[in-house]
């Protein structure tokens, strides 16, 4: 199966950055990266430390991918004893350095990487869209995701959007929730993401259904019953009968 999570141990850590020491240097940092989030922008944190090796050069590239995004770069070194805190509390103490670990617009972290894999571009394809950081952030948040792709004619388009919606207000009386992911085909922010879900000819809505653990359950053409969609939000694998969810190998 598909997974919309990188395969990286700093998506597991969402702390939040207050009530820090007064003005260590760790609490300089968690203050500049509250400061760069609270005002939207996206967060490349160069963690490094003694043994490093071309740390400079990562702190160049990113340094030059942050200018394209409207980006901030913050340089953390996971060995000063005054940031302790913080590397625990993104667990960093065991990754291997330099990393970059990319934080979203919103302090979402959503990507890490080694110093291998750092390029300007790299990073700024690290990013992700709109709509897959909606998405992201409600996985974050512990709900299961209907992502619903359409294009503005579509036949039954606001039939599939009224089912998803109502399958999230459903859900809502129980202890799993749920949100609704609307995307556009035709929006030029979302190519990348629409490309990702592997949705094959799109020539009526579908539905990715994701469940709170970020696992792709099942994807489903229009029309559809919210009832449908949230008995697949609950389920922990593959709900398609035939064991073929049409989405691909993970």
């Amino acid at each position: 199966m598909r997974r919309l999570f990188v395969a990286v141990p700093v998506l597991a850590v969402f702390a939040a950055l207050a009530g820090l020491a007064p003005r260590s240097a760790a609490a300089s940092a968690a203050e500049d990266l509250t400061a760069a989030t609270a005002a939207g922008h996206p967060v490349y944190v160069v963690v490094t430390d003694g043994s490093a090796r071309g740390a400079d050069a990562v702190t160049a590239a990113a340094t030059e991918a942050a200018a394209s995004v409207k980006g901030k770069v913050l340089v953390l070194d996971r060995g000063a004893a005054a940031n302790a805190e913080l590397v625990a509390k993104y667990r960093l103490g065991s990754a291997p350095v330099p990393l970059v670990l990319v934080l979203a617009g919103n302090g979402l972290p959503v990507a890490g990487l080694t110093a291998d894999r750092v390029t300007p571009a790299a990073l700024v394809a690290a990013l992700p869209s709109p709509k897959k950081l909606e998405t992201l952030t409600a996985l974050h948040d512990r709900r299961a995701v209907f992502v619903v792709v359409s294009g503005e004619k579509m036949a039954g388009r606001t039939a599939a959007i009224e089912q998803a919606s109502l399958a999230m207000q459903a859900m809502e009386m129980t202890k799993s929730k749920a949100r609704v992911v609307l995307v556009d085909v035709a929006d030029p922010k979302e190519v990348a993401y629409v490309a990702d879900l592997a949705l094959g000819a799109l020539e009526a809505p579908t539905a990715v259904v994701l469940n709170a653990a970020g696992k792709r359950i099942a994807t489903l053409r229009a029309p559809w019953a919210a009832k449908d969609l949230a008995e697949a939000a609950v389920k922990e694998g593959c709900g398609c009968s035939d064991g073929n969810c049409g989405h691909g190998g993970e």
